[in-house]
């Protein structure tokens, strides 16, 4: 379970940037993840003449892990993609039919010392 406090910001050229501060509190048995964590999460919007670049994505730091065995980790995930919907079909469309690719970077993956995560994915989204 994840309990905090967040802020949402107001930039000049963030469609959303947010800050996030969670408790980490474990609800079964046996799981060891108690602790601090920190949420960015942010999207900025590129228009580039009748389409749509997005940058978007998040970074979970646990920064206090409070059981051994649980490491603090980094998991980032940022992603870009077009918006392949309003550039075929018009402004109705936008943010309905996005392409792109992602990357996936976390560091002690799942608090696990020494298992990292390193990859790629390419991205084909719809929003109903």
């Amino acid at each position: 379970m994840l309990y905090g406090v967040g802020l949402d910001f107001d930039i000049p050229f963030f469609s959303y940037l947010q800050l996030n501060t969670y408790r980490r509190d474990a609800i079964s048995n046996g799981n060891i993840s108690d602790g601090w964590q920190f949420t960015p999460v942010f999207r900025i919007d590129m228009p580039i003449g009748n389409a749509n670049i997005i940058i978007d994505g998040y970074i979970d730091w646990v920064f206090i892990a409070d059981n051994n065995g649980y490491d603090e980790n980094l998991h980032f995930n940022p992603q870009i993609k077009y918006d392949l919907g309003k550039s075929l079909f018009g402004e109705h469309k936008q943010n309905k039919l996005l392409v792109g690719f992602e990357y996936d970077y976390w560091q002690s993956k799942y608090g696990v010392n020494g298992v990292d995560q390193n990859t790629y994915s390419i991205i084909a989204q719809y929003h109903f």
